[in-house]
């Protein structure tokens, strides 16, 4: 697409967006507005910004993420996988603040929700998209005849954040590995 066609770019959507905000008081300082990759902005803005939430939040402050980019948003969930290490937190946050996670995506199956939960669960890696806690999918609109918008909302996991990139939940082999070397040394005395 040519700058011609298309005379908009991200930066002239930024800077309107900006301007509007500052029309409605009620948003100042409330909403944030970036113009990055989606993988560069959940490691270098949400990620910083996550630990920071943590550090000082209230157990009734809540953290939405909207992923509005229906072709490519749920290609990006597995950015989340290993976000943050478990040396970074002093406590587990509670589940309260966990990120709740608005996803916008299209479908042609001929059953939308479960294309759309399997295809959110294999971008997690988790087995089930029910076994996510505040897990919905909601049909938004009818975008072509044989194809659907929905929104697939749920609250992401902390074991999630915190995995390495194997795949393994940090806090938990730590734990596995000193059971191991107690049941060893029990073994060996």
């Amino acid at each position: 697409m040519s700058f011609k066609r298309f005379p908009f770019s991200n930066y002239c959507i930024v800077s309107f967006i900006y301007h509007v905000n500052s029309l409605f008081a009620v948003f100042v300082g409330k909403v944030k507005v970036h113009n990055v990759d989606g993988e560069e902005f959940i490691r270098s803005v949400m990620r910083p910004d996550l630990l920071q939430r943590w550090s000082q939040a209230a157990d009734t402050d809540s953290f939405h993420v909207v992923m509005n980019l229906p072709s490519l948003a749920i290609e990006f969930l597995r950015v989340f996988r290993g976000l943050l290490s478990t040396s970074e937190l002093e406590y587990e946050p509670p589940t309260s603040l966990l990120p709740l996670i608005h996803c916008y995506c299209f479908s042609q199956a001929d059953d939308t929700a479960a294309d759309a939960a399997d295809r959110t669960s294999a971008a997690l890696e988790v087995s089930s998209f029910a076994d996510l806690k505040d897990s919905h999918i909601r049909v938004v609109r009818n975008v072509a005849p044989s194809k659907e918008m929905l929104c697939v909302t749920f609250r992401l996991p902390w074991h999630l954040l915190a995995t390495d990139e194997h795949g393994l939940y940090v806090y938990r082999l730590s734990q596995i590995v000193v059971h191991f070397l107690k049941l060893n040394f029990t073994w060996l005395s």
